[in-house]
């Protein structure tokens, strides 16, 4: 797109398809029989709202895994999406191909996005989560094999760092559309929408800490990106395990997904699908 449209064009492009995006799920996303009932004066007793709402302590534990969980996997997905240009040229490839591989890795967390909504109805969101964890661990170590320990430039090292960087870009957007479900699910909807942005906001705030601190990270050892990959493998473990521990009640087995969530989950996927594009 870029030599085609500038810089200029690409923003234009991705404004337009988010847009695009938005009125999709604005006219086929149907708001919850819990909202429809309290709009039409059924809804019983009276729900929190607000920030002390989410501050509630029903949500203390809710908030912390969540909150842990979006930070650190916001590290690992900015990190990569910012700072692969520069550790891939480090290590003496071509801008190109860096390029190429972060495409990769774009492409792969916009698909995951999408498809992350139909595949927790089948297997649930602990044994997604589980096994997302387990291949973004071993696809940080591919890609740190790919461009450390074999020839660089070499094509089994090229084709390795793509393919890991595609495994990373879906793994963390899968994971990130799953937390935006699971806080969608357990927060009542007087402050669902407070919840998510709030929850947002920590991703975000991942997000700027490794984009300040990134360049310091990779200046440690000179052209060695080592430290960085460790940073990355340690907010892989934080991102996931403690989490997995505090939000044990609110993750769900196959057969505990309600119709509801059914319905819930892969509109879910595409919003955060158009958060992701806007990003």
């Amino acid at each position: 797109v870029l030599p085609h449209v500038g810089w200029r064009g690409s923003f234009v492009y991705c404004g337009v398809v988010s847009l695009a995006l938005a009125l999709l799920v604005f006219f086929v996303v149907r708001e919850s029989p819990e909202f429809r009932a309290r709009a039409a004066g059924n809804a019983g007793q009276p729900a929190p709202s607000g920030l002390a709402g989410v501050f509630a302590p029903q949500f203390r534990r809710l908030n912390l895994g969540a909150w842990t969980c979006y930070f650190c996997l916001s590290v690992v997905a900015y990190a990569i999406a910012a700072w692969s240009p520069v550790f891939f040229t480090l290590v003496g490839l071509t801008l190109q191909q860096a390029l190429s591989a972060v495409i990769v890795f774009n492409l792969c967390a916009v698909i995951a996005a999408i498809t992350a909504g139909f595949i927790v109805t089948i297997i649930g969101s602990r044994l997604l989560i589980g096994v997302c964890c387990a291949v973004l661990l071993v696809a940080i170590g591919a890609l740190y094999v790919s461009l450390v320990r074999m020839e660089p430039g070499s094509g089994q090292g090229i084709v390795l760092a793509r393919i890991a960087m595609g495994a990373i870009g879906a793994t963390t957007g899968t994971m990130l559309a799953m937390m935006s479900a699971i806080l969608a699910l357990a927060y009542p909807t007087s402050i669902r929408s407070t919840g998510l942005g709030i929850g947002g906001m920590m991703g975000r705030a991942g997000g700027i800490a490794i984009a300040f601190s990134g360049g310091a990270i990779l200046s440690l050892r000179g052209n060695d990106p080592t430290p960085l990959f460790i940073l990355l493998a340690a907010a892989t473990v934080i991102a996931v395990v403690p989490p997995l521990l505090i939000l044990g009640a609110y993750l769900l087995f196959a057969n505990d997904v309600s119709e509801n969530a059914r319905r819930l989950l892969p509109a879910l996927g595409l919003t955060y699908l158009g958060g992701f594009m806007a990003m």
